[in-house]
């Protein structure tokens, strides 16, 4: 009872309080005063903008977006693409597609700065492009980065200058592909349109503006049908375009564009970035359609023969970054090693030699450990035991220095 009166009493005194408080003549008076109050709260607002410290990086990012300046300082840490960057090269592409669906979440796209990249980008800077294209050919066990550093490369030869050729994963159209047709302009053979004009939308949209400042124009007249024809120094987007609207001459379109590319790129126009992930599955002995679930023969697919013709190294003023994937193998559960010589087999080993291998390691402690920082940034692990230094020793030992692996143990945290 006692407790009710002293309950009572308590709100009484409150009320009247605040009753005294918001009387007329204080409302008014308050109401005078504020853009008074306002103009000095904008003030030191501005004054502490202009007077405040820039920003200070979290040690697992470096604030260098441009991978032409990336080096052995940042190794180990993360840099962020711009967004408009990112829409443009990998719009239709080009990243892995579990990381892909986590840049949503993370709300940014940030790729670790490793050494396979690092290691590309020198050879890149002290190539004589006036020799034959130079082929490198990354390679490693599946999860520990090759696509991320694929897609690192792409970033720079985006940002240097290059006319991008880009195959963000082979098994696209030689496994999942989603229709086939025979070819009408090679008997025997067959096209699959549809992943074709998907591709020439890839490359208009990765290379727009470089076509549009480039003089970049056909050598020749090609003839497709009896009404569709392509004239002499016509502009190569009139190509694209043609190749897009029309799917059924998609392949022919693509080849005749790479033919392009290459002759283009021996006179000197510009130079050329081929990139292309999975590339062993190019040599592999049959391909599948998604629809009529079919196998085959890789030697039928004619899109398969252009991005072939321009691994070869018989053209200058170009560099090829390759992949190979037991994921893009002939068999990939039962793929018995990661070496190049194994997933290319002798096909395709003797269409890239020479080339230079380029080993993608597992995280090492350094690496796995600005991995987890990450993650807890963007509260990808949330579980403070995992937070701990001994969550983190345990996520480490169990992910084996494996990037994917990592990845999909932080998941449930």
């Amino acid at each position: 009872m006692a407790l009710r009166i002293l309950h009572g009493e308590f709100l009484s005194h409150h009320v009247g309080v605040m009753h005294h408080l918001l009387t007329p003549e204080r409302l008014l008076s308050s109401v005078a005063a504020r853009p008074a109050l306002s103009t000095l709260i904008d003030g030191n607002i501005s004054s502490a903008n202009e007077t405040s410290p820039p920003k200070i990086l979290s040690p697992f990012r470096t604030g260098e977006s441009d991978p032409q300046n990336h080096s052995e300082s940042q190794l180990g840490r993360h840099y962020t693409i711009p967004e408009d960057i990112k829409q443009t090269i990998f719009k239709h592409g080009g990243l892995p597609k579990k990381f892909d669906e986590l840049t949503h979440v993370f709300t940014e796209t940030s790729i670790m700065v490793r050494k396979p990249f690092l290691e590309i980008k020198d050879y890149v800077k002290k190539i004589d492009f006036n020799r034959p294209a130079v082929r490198f050919v990354l390679y490693g066990e599946t999860g520990q980065g090759k696509s991320m550093t694929l897609a690192h490369v792409v970033h720079y030869g985006f940002n240097a200058g290059f006319l991008l050729v880009h195959v963000p994963w082979v098994n696209s159209f030689m496994r999942k592909s989603k229709d086939i047709s025979p070819s009408e302009s090679k008997p025997g053979m067959l096209d699959v349109p549809i992943n074709a004009a998907a591709w020439l939308v890839h490359f208009r949209a990765q290379n727009q503006h470089l076509l549009q400042k480039l003089d970049f124009k056909t050598s020749k007249s090609y003839q497709y049908g009896p009404r569709d024809t392509i004239d002499a120094g016509a502009p190569i987007e009139e190509l694209i375009e043609f190749g897009v609207g029309r799917a059924k001459y998609a392949c022919d379109v693509v080849e005749d564009l790479l033919r392009e590319v290459k002759s283009a790129s021996n006179s000197g126009l510009f130079k050329t970035m081929v990139v292309i992930d999975g590339f062993n599955g190019l040599f592999s002995p049959f391909m599948k359609t998604l629809r009529m679930k079919k196998k085959v023969i890789h030697q039928r697919c004619t899109l398969a023969l252009p991005f072939l013709e321009i691994s070869r190294f018989d053209w200058c003023n170009g560099v090829v970054v390759l992949s190979v994937d037991k994921h893009a193998h002939t068999d990939p559960f039962n793929a018995e090693s990661a070496l190049p010589l194994y997933l290319l087999g002798k096909e395709g080993w003797e269409h890239l030699d020479p080339f230079i291998p380029i080993n993608v390691e597992e995280y090492n402690t350094a690496e796995t450990n600005s991995a987890l920082d990450y993650y807890i940034d963007r509260r990808w692990i949330q579980h403070p035991g995992a937070q701990s230094e001994s969550g983190r020793a345990e996520l480490r030992a169990m992910c084996g220095g494996n990037g994917l692996e990592l990845l999909k143990l932080c998941a449930p945290l």
